[in-house]
């Protein structure tokens, strides 16, 4: 009796070696890293343009590659929010340049 009791725990002792017993699954990739949902604040570089405030529309300077809306105070536009263009807006009564922003 000893001995069948002996060989069942052997059995059982190498039985839990068994290689193919576990398999090791891969852990699954970490998550990316979120997307942000609002582009940069200052994507158009209106930050830089702050000193045209005040000054003459006529001196608003003309970029090659970013898209510029210029337009009166007041007046009538689209209302489609594009972070990359520059808008000036600037007093139809005085010609000067009252804001400079994104969008």
């Amino acid at each position: 009796m000893k001995r069948v009791f002996a060989v069942l725990a052997l059995a059982g002792a190498l039985g839990g070696c068994d290689p193919y017993y576990y398999h090791a699954t891969p852990s699954p990739p970490p998550p990316a890293p979120p997307v942000p949902r609002h582009p940069p604040m200052d994507a158009c570089g209106a930050a830089q343009l702050q000193y045209l405030i005040g000054r003459p529309a006529s001196d608003i300077p003309s970029y090659g590659r970013h898209e510029v809306r210029v337009m009166g105070q007041g007046g009538f536009y689209d209302d489609g929010y594009r972070a990359e263009r520059l808008t000036v807006i600037y007093d139809e009564a005085t010609g000067r340049i009252t804001r400079v922003r994104c969008g």
